[in-house]
């Protein structure tokens, strides 16, 4: 059984909007504690990070953390970056990371996990509050940010291809979201972080990744 957990992503992996626990990774590092299962969690995920930035220091963070023993297992949880699905200042524009870019990305977080963690586990993006988000908070550092479900989709759609056609594990999380859980269009409050957390937990469960309790 996996031992560690080792998560990246952006705001959403890192629990922004959810003042009540703290997060989706939060409520998983909670289920081992109380289950009585050994797991270290490690959030790892920045805030306003994309696929980039998780490649440019992915096997940097993993390194000193990845288990030392056979029998202790370490699992790679990313979370998909939605920033890079940001239209920047031209609404009808494309996203800061064309999707080239995105698979290349997706493809170099692959290779490094294969050569440093036992499974790797890719967690889809959510959907928007479009009315929201489409612009978002109208000016974030001097910039008009948006997001469109369309264009989330779009990359969703990239990242499940490739998963299939590599072996990897993929969670979808397109459908879990509600607008009511999504109270600035972008971040899940602490109901939708719940959502997430069973959606993993169940995949992980069913994929004899961690145990049932």
């Amino acid at each position: 059984m996996i031992k560690k957990i080792l998560v990246f992503g952006d705001s959403i992996a890192f629990g922004s909007n959810d003042w009540v626990v703290g997060g989706w990774v939060v409520r998983l590092k909670n289920y081992f504690a109380k289950t009585g299962q050994f797991c270290h969690v490690f959030n790892l995920a920045i805030s306003g990070e994309d696929s980039s930035q998780i490649v440019a220091r992915i096997e940097g963070e993993i390194f000193p953390r990845k288990s030392t023993e056979p029998e202790k297992k370490a699992l790679l949880l990313v979370g998909i970056p939605i920033n890079d699905t940001r239209i920047i200042n031209n609404i009808e524009g494309g996203p800061e990371i064309d999707k080239i870019k995105f698979l290349e990305n997706i493809s170099k977080i692959h290779q490094i996990g294969d050569r440093n963690i036992d499974e790797i586990v890719f967690v889809g993006m959510t959907g928007v509050d479009e009315e929201k988000a489409n612009p978002w908070q109208a000016v974030v550092e001097r910039r008009i940010v948006c997001w469109r479900n369309d264009i989330i989709e779009e990359y969703n759609e990239i990242a499940k291809d490739y998963c299939k056609q590599n072996g990897l594990h993929f969670i979808d999380m397109l459908d879990v979201l509600e607008k009511t859980d999504l109270p600035d269009g972008l971040h899940p409050n602490e109901i939708g972080h719940k959502k997430m957390f069973v959606r993993i937990k169940e995949f992980l469960i069913k994929q004899n990744l961690i145990q049932s309790m």
